[in-house]
């Protein structure tokens, strides 16, 4: 895998979970042509850029979604459980 797939990959899955899409791990590995492990390590990218920027929410795995979601801090609610692995 170049280097140049995986920046395009991340900087995909940040606009459309910026967007307010919902990011399923199974489905993004799909259409990129990687595994699911390869999508929550772009997750995790993600979630550090988006701590180091000081961004007010995070991104989280919501249940009744079925995927990954961004929520602004005011939004966060009882049904939207951080995933860590």
């Amino acid at each position: 895998m170049e280097k140049d797939d995986k920046i395009m990959r991340v900087l995909d899955l940040y606009t459309r979970l910026m967007n307010g899409e919902v990011i399923s791990k199974s489905s993004a590995a799909q259409s990129s042509g990687v595994n699911e492990r390869s999508i929550q390590r772009d997750i995790d990218d993600i979630r550090k850029f988006m701590k180091k920027i000081a961004f007010q929410g995070q991104v989280v795995y919501d249940r009744l979604k079925k995927g990954y979601v961004v929520k602004r801090e005011r939004e966060n609610a009882p049904d939207a459980v951080e995933q860590t692995s």
